[in-house]
Formats: C-alpha cells, sequence, structure tokens
C-alpha cells in the first residue's frame, strides 16, 4: 500500500480562487453522471468560451478536477508562468466530475501560482471546473481547511480480514469481525468508497451487508453496505460534531450465507474527508482512546534531562551561600579582636585598687650630678612628641609651683644653678609620656599635683 500524503480540497465556490472570463455556477445538476460519482459538495464552475483560473497556495502538488466536453479546444496548465502541467487537446468527451485533468509534481515547499487556461473554439460545449486538491506544506495551517486522508495514512489502522484491490486505490472486507478504526481532529467526517471499478471486475457479492460506526466509544450506528453504482461513493458521513480530537471506529458484519452460499457486499475504504481540519501532517493517538479495539498505543513523549540548567542552578546556588559564610566569619574574627585589644595604659589590677594617695614633696630635690651613675643613663634621640605636660622655658616661672630649695653643695658636685648648660622645667599633670632630654640641656621634672577628690 502506497503511503499517501494528506491534501487539501478547495472547492470550485472557495473565495480564494480567482475567475477571468464569463464563469457561471450550478449545483446538483450534474450528480451522478458517469462512473466517477457526483461533484465535490454538488457544485461546478463552467464556461464555454476561452478563460482562466489563478489560485495562490503553498505546497508541492497540485491536481485539478473536472469535466471536458469533446473537440471542443484545448487547455494547459501552468504553474509560476512556466508551463508545467499536462496540456492535451479536450479530445474525448469526459462526462465524469472526479477526473483529474491535470496535476502538476515535485514543487518546492513554498509558495506557487497555477494557471488554467481553456481556450475554445466552440461555445456550444461547457467546460467544467470541479476542485483542486494540493499536498500543503508543513508551515500552512489546516484550520477550517477541508482534509482528504488516505487509508494508507498513519492515523488509519485496519484489523482483521482486510484486503487490497491490487490497483492500490481500495482496502476491501468481506467477512465480518473487520474493524478500521481513524484518529481525526475536526467536526465532521465522511467515508468514500472506490470499490465501483473493483467490483465490476468479477469480485461482487449478491448480499447486502451491513457495518457499525462509532464514535467516541459511542453508542454504534448501523448502517447498509450495497453494491455502489459508481466510485468516489460516500459510504457514510457524519453529523456535525463538537470540534476537536475524535475516535472512530467501523466494523463490518458481513458474512456468507451458509444456507444459500452467496457472499455478502463487500465494504470497500479508500479516504476520508474531514472537515474543520487541524490534523498535523502525522497524528498521534490521545490517551483517553486506549481501551479502543484498534489496539495503538501512543508513543511516550521523549524528554532530556537538562543537566546545563541544573547545574547553573546549583552553581547560582553555591556563590551566595559560600560569600555569606565567608562574610560571617569576617564578622566574628573581628569581634574577637575587639575583645582582646586593651587600651593604652590601662591598669590590669586598677580593680583592686582602693584608691590613688596624692604626691606631695617631702624634702629637697637631691642635686643632679653629671657624675653621678643615675644622672648617667642612655641618651635618647630628641623626637618632637606631644605631652601632656608643661613646657617652662629657662625665662618663664609655673604659677602655683612650690618653690624648690636649692640643694646643698660639695665639692664632688656642681649646683643646677652654676650650669652652664640650658635647663628646662617639666610640671607634669598626669603620668603621660616622659620627654627624652636633650644633649644640650638639662630638665627638671616635677610630678603631677593631685587633690582629694
Amino acid at each position: 500500500m502506497t503511503n499517501r500524503p494528506r491534501q487539501i480540497i478547495l472547492d470550485d465556490t472557495d473565495l480564494n480562487i480567482q475567475y477571468q472570463g464569463a464563469w457561471f455556477q450550478t449545483k446538483g445538476n450534474r450528480d451522478n453522471l458517469g462512473t466517477s460519482g457526483s461533484p465535490f459538495n454538488s457544485t461546478l464552475h463552467g464556461v464555454n468560451t476561452s478563460a482562466n483560473i489563478f489560485y495562490t497556495f503553498t505546497g508541492t502538488h497540485i491536481a485539478m478536477y473536472g469535466s471536458k466536453p469533446e473537440n471542443a479546444g484545448s487547455f494547459i496548465c501552468i504553474v509560476d508562468l512556466d508551463i508545467a502541467g499536462v496540456g492535451a487537446e479536450l479530445g474525448p468527451a469526459i462526462i465524469d466530475s472526479n477526473e483529474e485533468l491535470c496535476f502538476v509534481d515535485g514543487l518546492s515547499d513554498e509558495q506557487h501560482t497555477i494557471n488554467i487556461q481553456i481556450l475554445f473554439d466552440n461555445t456550444n460545449e461547457t467546460f467544467w471546473f470541479d476542485r483542486f486538491n494540493y499536498v500543503p506544506a508543513i508551515s500552512v495551517p489546516l484550520d477550517n481547511a477541508t482534509v482528504l486522508v488516505d487509508r494508507s495514512d498513519s492515523a488509519v489502522e485496519f484489523q482483521g480480514p482486510w484486503q487490497d484491490d491490487g490497483s492500490d486505490n481500495v482496502t476491501w472486507a468481506q467477512q465480518n469481525c473487520a474493524n478500521v478504526s481513524f484518529d481525526f481532529v475536526g467536526d465532521e467526517v465522511a467515508l468514500f468508497s472506490n470499490i465501483f471499478s473493483f467490483m465490476t471486475s468479477g469480485n461482487t457479492g449478491t448480499t447486502p451487508a451491513s457495518a457499525t460506526c462509532s464514535i467516541d466509544q459511542d453508542v454504534p450506528v448501523s448502517f447498509s453496505v450495497t453494491r455502489p453504482d459508481s466510485d468516489y461513493q460516500i459510504i457514510f458521513q457524519t453529523p456535525r460534531l463538537s470540534a476537536g480530537k475524535h475516535h472512530l471506529i467501523i466494523t463490518y458484519d458481513g458474512n456468507k450465507d451458509e444456507t444459500t452460499g452467496s457472499e455478502p457486499d463487500a465494504l470497500g475504504i479508500s479516504y476520508f474527508v474531514i472537515h474543520n481540519s487541524t490534523i498535523p501532517s502525522s497524528l498521534s493517538i490521545p490517551s483517553s482512546l486506549s481501551n479502543s479495539n484498534s489496539g495503538a498505543k501512543p508513543s511516550a513523549p521523549k524528554s532530556k534531562f537538562p543537566l546545563g540548567a541544573v547545574a547553573g542552578g546549583v552553581v547560582a546556588g553555591i556563590i551566595p551561600t559560600v560569600a555569606l559564610v565567608l562574610f560571617f566569619l569576617h564578622l566574628r574574627r573581628r569581634k574577637r579582636a575587639r575583645l582582646t585589644i586593651q587600651p593604652y595604659g590601662a591598669l590590669k589590677s586598677a580593680a583592686h585598687l582602693p584608691g590613688v594617695e596624692p604626691f606631695r614633696v617631702s624634702g629637697p630635690l637631691p642635686p643632679l650630678n653629671e657624675k653621678d651613675p643615675a644622672y648617667n643613663r642612655m641618651r635618647i634621640p630628641f623626637f618632637p612628641i606631644q605631652t601632656t605636660g608643661k613646657i617652662i622655658g629657662e625665662d618663664q616661672i609655673p604659677e602655683a609651683l612650690p618653690a624648690v630649695p636649692q640643694p646643698a653643695t660639695d665639692e664632688d658636685s656642681t649646683p643646677l644653678q652654676s650650669s652652664s648648660r640650658p635647663r628646662r622645667v617639666v610640671h607634669h599633670e598626669d603620668s603621660g609620656v616622659r620627654l627624652p632630654e636633650r644633649d644640650d640641656e638639662s630638665v627638671i621634672e616635677f610630678p603631677p599635683q593631685y587633690t582629694l577628690g
């Protein structure tokens, strides 16, 4: 069985078709003529003078259906301004409405324009246009479209004693327990059969049979299976359904009459036509229909674990956490360091001291003798250090400074007053830093005075 792609059916009444010339319309006047069935929707456009048809579509294949008069002129199919279709003399008359008069195949998957040119010599004949069938590109939306789904489509599944006619035109059954299921999206579906040609070749029954049709597992509805009188015969058509997905099951109930030995009429399936379809090129069976007799199982969707996204999320979560930990450790170290620093000059045992006795000068200061070992202490270089004491120059006398008795002199020592070195007096007010002694002067230091608090 050849797998045929789905096609969009564009009836002659479609407003997107452009007609040039003296075209006229008819409906129902040419039904049941010939052996190819009635025109699609029983409508036709006719013309009896030279005329043109234009239609722009996006697809890879297009065919034109209609009927032609006998020896009245010619017609040409032109796609994108190139003669790409079948150009032929209007030879023997074809009165059937479902004849494929012109087709163009192998087009690129893009937009094209087809032009049908009819050249008439005899205005007493009529050229009839029925419809276009074309294979749409993947990008073409199927909303509100009428779609032809061949029996070879993956959404059509046969179970039981079905057979092919050998011409790849119809699949038929003549025994019971033959089922066919079809999943579709739309609000109406019709079944067409081309079994007439097969039956006229000797494969025919003599007893009418029956079959049932069930939609969405509803109560099956019976219909008769009788010998058709033409191809493109509508076997049954559903009433208007709710828009959306549906599941259809057809069961053939014909059986051989054991008493008379007569064979039942065969049920033939060629294609389905869906109205207001949104069917994609391949339709998976919905899970809600898993209990149907078709036995089809929807394929599990494949999913890929997003490793990149997970890794990025983990890293993005770790970085702020590490930053917070380091921040708290830094604060803790600063707090620890702050607790261990002692203030400058603090006494460790100050908490145990009951008080501080004031300093009093009880006697004369001993003379400063340069020969005294205590006098010859280490010389410290002079640095300009700011102290809490008051520095009094040689020619200044501090206020409220108690009189200092003159030290006694002897032959081994030199009085302070007679020293040739400049001197300065320092009266300390607290226990601050002591100034180092300079080489070129002597320093007289007095302790701070305290008052009883």
